[in-house]
């Protein structure tokens, strides 16, 4: 099984990249993102997340996240957390750094062989070159076939909704499509594509991102 699961992991990841090879300047993106999750008891957790966005457009990483939040369990279906996010974007040929303060609230559900995570997000972003934002996103997940015990890897669906609240206006729509590759009990490969639509000014941009997402669970 070890064998099947590495040889799917490197046709896909040669898949993938040979699809955003030729992709040119169509606006693909390639996201690659390491996250650490660290139980410390059955209420309390903590998690890093560090993420890099590589643009095909301009063949560079041009944005960048390292990613620090805690979290308290409430009951089997609410938690609420904080998170502080230091931020690169890289425009006009130079880095812009932001920093960024949320709070959580999420609600997990797990009806039949699904498991569900619906996390609303506040948020206080500010900028060294632009103004300050206040956020609210919505970042939700869809997990299939969780009861079965096969080892094929399992199927799952996720969104993300990213609107800011001073002008009351949506700034990234996101909907993923991806596999859980590998998960064991204290690590996991994800791979997916994601229809990404974004704007900054009154004109929508879309983009079209493949990624991959390493977990460690401690």
């Amino acid at each position: 099984m070890i064998k099947f699961t590495g040889s799917l992991i490197f046709l896909l990841v040669s898949v993938l990249s040979g699809v955003f090879a030729r992709s040119g300047s169509d606006g693909s993106y390639f996201w690659n993102t390491v996250v650490v999750n660290c139980q410390l008891n059955s209420k309390y957790e903590l998690t890093f997340i560090n993420k890099e966005h590589y643009s095909n457009q301009v063949s560079r990483f041009d944005f960048y996240y390292l990613d620090f939040a805690g979290y308290r369990k409430v009951n089997p279906h609410l938690s609420i957390g904080l998170g502080y996010r230091k931020s690169e974007s890289y425009k006009s040929a130079q880095w812009n750094p932001g920093n960024n303060y949320f709070l959580y609230g999420i609600y997990y559900a797990s009806p039949g062989s699904l498991k569900l995570k619906i996390s609303n997000r506040f948020g206080y972003k500010t900028f060294y070159q632009a103004d300050s934002q206040y956020a609210w996103d919505n970042i939700s997940n869809l997990d299939f076939f969780t009861k079965s015990s096969g080892k094929l890897p399992k199927p799952y669906l996720s969104q993300e909704l990213f609107s800011e609240l001073k002008s009351m206006k949506i700034q990234n729509y996101r909907m993923f499509g991806g596999l859980h590759l590998l998960r064991k009990d204290h690590f996991g490969i994800d791979a997916y594509y994601c229809y990404w639509k974004t704007r900054s000014v009154p004109d929508w941009k879309t983009y079209h991102v493949f990624g991959l997402s390493t977990k460690f669970h401690i």
